[in-house]
């Protein structure tokens, strides 16, 4: 079963059959009448990109649903936040726990792993893309 996640968004952007939709959280902000104008620190712009097969159907500032599924997220948080923090915990313990090594070098090679493991994410990019989408919906 696929729980769906759906967010407004207004289309910034069309290439090819890629669209760049902006998508505005303000959780707390949704119902204040100054919330337009107010520069709240809950108040956060996300842009993603969807890919569409008829582009056409959209223009530059159509308000749209942009919708996601609850494993893509969960399959996000842990790319993102989970397996570092496994692989930052993992590497400064066997580190330490080899004792030839002084704590400050145990951290900065924890550190330096941890942007390996970011870089060989950047490098991954189109396949994590090819299985977290995005589906669009016309308002």
């Amino acid at each position: 079963m696929h729980i769906e996640i759906i967010h407004k968004g207004i289309v910034k952007q069309i290439n090819d059959n890629h669209l760049m939709v902006s998508i505005v959280t303000d959780a707390s902000c949704r119902d204040c009448k100054v919330g337009s104008h107010c520069s709240s620190a809950g108040r956060k712009e996300v842009v993603v990109q969807v890919d569409s097969l008829y582009p056409e159907r959209y223009i530059l500032g159509c308000e749209v649903a942009v919708i996601g599924y609850k494993q893509d997220y969960y399959y996000a948080i842990l790319l993102c936040y989970v397996l570092p923090l496994i692989v930052l915990i993992s590497t400064l313990v066997v580190l330490l726990l080899l004792n030839s090594f002084s704590q400050m070098f145990s951290a900065i090679f924890s550190l330096g792993t941890l942007s390996l493991y970011y870089f060989i994410l950047y490098t991954q990019r189109h396949k994590i893309t090819q299985k977290i989408k995005f589906i669009l919906q016309e308002k």
